[in-house]
């Protein structure tokens, strides 16, 4: 019953995004980029992770609010979106093979 529901939500993700490029990616890809990106910026990172991790969620909204305007900025509806699907794909990518911090 879970991947059923997994494969509605990605079918449903990919319609959007090649309907209405611009709206999907302002709306979910802006945010799952953020989130992925700053988790796998901070598992990269060779300091600490606590003071690393203080930094990097204050440093959210302003990453978050750099992917919106590339949203609705760039010439081209589609390059944002695949961007940020890139990126998030990526950075899940790292988050799944980095091992646990202890």
């Amino acid at each position: 019953m879970g991947y059923a529901i997994g494969g509605v939500v990605v079918l449903f993700l990919a319609w959007s995004t090649k309907r209405k490029p611009r709206l999907t990616a302002s709306l979910v890809w802006s945010l799952t980029a953020t989130i992925f990106g700053i988790a796998a910026f901070g598992l990269l990172l060779p300091t600490e992770l606590t003071p690393t991790l203080l930094w990097l969620s204050l440093a959210t909204p302003l990453v978050w609010l750099l992917f919106l305007t590339w949203a609705q900025w760039d010439g081209r509806p589609y390059r944002p979106a695949l961007g940020m699907i890139a990126l998030t794909l990526l950075s899940a990518l790292v988050v799944w093979r980095m091992p646990v911090p202890a």
